[in-house]
């Protein structure tokens, strides 16, 4: 599919396990990257999630999300995505809140939806609008999952600290051809020297993330994560830079 033209970015969020928070710092930057005026999209690429919409905030906005068949994915528009103060989101569909009554409903039923040729093909054309595109990235062992790193100019892997979690880090950077960088969450209890995991992985440090207790604070008022000041909001900032470091040395 090869990667974007110079004057867009797209970065990538891989966890290389769960719990690690890998889609609250995605959309931390997302939301980052579109409050400094750049047209920002944010994909969805985790099933079985929550939907990313609402983590974002954006579970009320009108707009499509993924459909499930590949023409409908393919002829998707992305001014009819939700969208809000410049970041639009193509997220799958979670649970909804009913305005009138406050209800909530259970996310439709059926198969995955789709992350194959079709989904990466419009994700790129959809990624060509933007100034940046954040995808919340599938596990690493998912079968497209290579498919969509391709696609990323950046990739940045989020490992915890306990043996387990960094033997599940260094599984993951085996399929991993390049990075930007690692987040590493510090375990609570008995865990390796951040500095120690990135070394083993191969992989710069980007920046510690300890638990930020802001993120449940931003979720209960229906703020993205990372809207407020605090660890997470630090380590998007961070990434960030980075980036744009590399960008600019790229240009």
């Amino acid at each position: 599919m090869g990667r974007m033209q110079p004057h867009t970015t797209v970065i990538g969020f891989l966890g290389a396990s769960g719990g690690l928070g890998t889609s609250s710092l995605a959309c931390a930057v997302a939301r980052l990257c579109a409050d400094v005026g750049t047209p920002t999209l944010l994909v969805d690429l985790a099933p079985g999630g929550g939907g990313l919409d609402q983590l974002a905030g954006l579970s009320h906005e009108p707009g499509l999300r993924w459909p499930m068949h590949d023409r409908e994915v393919l002829a998707l528009p992305a001014g009819r995505l939700p969208a809000q103060d410049g970041l639009r989101v193509l997220s799958h569909p979670g649970p909804r809140a009913r305005p009138a009554t406050g209800e909530v409903t259970a996310p439709p039923s059926g198969p995955a939806r789709p992350l194959g040729p079709a989904a990466l093909e419009a994700v790129a054309r959809l990624a060509r609008g933007q100034g940046a595109t954040v995808l919340d990235l599938p596990r690493a062992d998912h079968p497209e999952a290579p498919a969509w790193w391709d696609l990323c100019y950046h990739l940045v892997l989020l490992s915890g600290t306990a043996p387990s979690q960094v033997s599940a880090a260094l599984a993951a950077r085996e399929l991993l051809a390049t990075g930007l960088g690692l987040v590493a969450r510090p375990a609570p209890g008995f865990g390796l020297d951040p500095h120690d995991v990135a070394g083993l992985v191969g992989l710069p440090l980007l920046d510690r993330l300890p638990h930020d207790p802001t993120v449940a604070q931003a979720l209960a008022e229906q703020e993205p994560p990372g809207t407020r000041e605090g660890p997470l909001r630090a380590t998007a900032c961070t990434v960030l830079a980075r980036v744009a470091e590399l960008d600019r040395g790229a240009a």
